[in-house]
């Protein structure tokens, strides 16, 4: 039992536990670009029997949400709120599932996320002051190393501290109830996910345009990294003009693939009716400054159907190296240097013939002179 001190309220926590399981590989379906009232099936599967529970999650990127869709064993499916009527969870079997869009349209854009556990757990807060009870439903789940709770139909961000057998969870909004809630478990069951599927639904008027892609040399002004005062080239990929915003976004240099010194946006930028996505890839000066060396920016588009690649590709300058210069720059500073030597080379002469021209002078005079 929980006390909720800053709120009239008591909680009884119900948890059912039993043993963990290893990793799990997961199989979703591909991404969907649709069209609106069309039927929408996404198909899940894992390897691992013993996670009988399969549940389904909406990421919405607009508000960055993760809704519980619902859940359920093999012979029962359970909705939460009124989904019942806008999707449909089905169960081949302990491994394989599906969630089916009865009829889409624009607020089902998002990620579909496929989960398994052995075990679905609850949590039953006991309004003080009302007579029914609230029930709310606690899972915490392992993603990636990370560990993250759901409460009711939306994830909320918790602080996480951990103890020798135990699990302690702060700061969690339960629907209405603004409060702090402090619950300690010995154990916790986790959940497996998918990589996800996105889902598109085209608006009304737009038609699937593929990126026009550009990418853009360094600039010449660039300075050294503060990091570690070594000389660095930073080349920009621009790709515009397409919805909608199934894209990826990868680097080559002379075609071997690139990870280090790449920087993406996390998301595409919608501006009007496309969407727009750049990436910065930063190498040594040294790579940029070899002529030979090909800087290609590739980007994959899914337009409904496939995936194409498009691309664009600069080659790198000739001269510079670490601290140095490019050849053009080298040709300005000689030609600048010629020009100052022969201007000097001129002066000197004239002043010479001068200073001659003064001493012949006085030479003269002092002959005069004397006779």
């Amino acid at each position: 039992m929980t006390m909720l001190s800053s709120m009239p309220t008591f909680g009884f926590l119900f948890i059912w536990i039993s043993c963990q399981v290893s990793a799990v590989t997961f199989h979703q379906s591909s991404p969907h670009i649709v069209r609106e009232s069309s039927e929408v099936h996404i198909n899940c599967s894992h390897d691992d029997s013993a996670l009988v529970v399969m549940l389904w999650y909406q990421h919405n990127w607009d508000n960055n949400s993760m809704t519980l869709i619902g859940y359920g064993y093999e012979s029962s499916q359970t909705y939460e709120g009124q989904f019942e009527k806008q999707y449909k969870l089905t169960r081949r079997n302990a491994v394989e599932g599906a969630l089916t869009i009865r009829k889409a349209d624009l607020s089902h854009s998002a990620v579909y996320y496929c989960a398994a556990s052995t075990q679905w757990c609850g949590l039953m807060l006991l309004p003080h002051s009302k007579p029914s009870a609230c029930l709310v439903h606690v899972m915490c789940v392992c993603v990636c190393g990370f560990r993250t709770c759901f409460v009711g139909k939306k994830v909320f961000g918790v602080s996480v501290k951990e103890h020798k057998d135990s699990l302690q969870l702060s700061a969690l909004k339960l629907q209405q109830f603004f409060m702090q809630l402090f619950i300690s478990v010995n154990n916790y069951e986790p959940a497996y996910f998918g990589r996800g599927t996105k889902l598109t639904v085209l608006e009304s008027g737009h038609s699937v345009t593929p990126p026009s892609v550009k990418v853009l040399p360094p600039s010449q002004k660039e300075c050294r990294n503060k990091k570690d005062q070594k000389r660095k080239k930073t080349l920009v990929c621009v790709a515009t003009g397409f919805y909608p915003d199934h894209v990826n976004v990868s680097w080559t240099v002379s075609g071997v693939g690139q990870n280090e010194g790449v920087a993406t946006d996390s998301a595409a930028v919608r501006e009007g009716k496309f969407y727009r996505i750049t990436s910065r890839l930063r190498v040594p000066a040294d790579v940029w400054f070899q002529p030979d060396n090909q800087f290609t920016c590739n980007v994959e588009f899914f337009n409904g159907t496939a995936t194409t690649p498009y691309s664009d590709s600069i080659n790198g300058e000739t001269g510079g190296s670490d601290g140095g210069m490019s050849r053009e720059k080298y040709l300005r500073v000689t030609q600048s240097a010629k020009l100052s030597y022969g201007v000097f080379m001129v002066k000197s002469c004239i002043y010479g013939a001068f200073v001659s021209f003064l001493v012949w002078k006085l030479q003269s005079s002092a002959g005069k002179q004397k006779k």
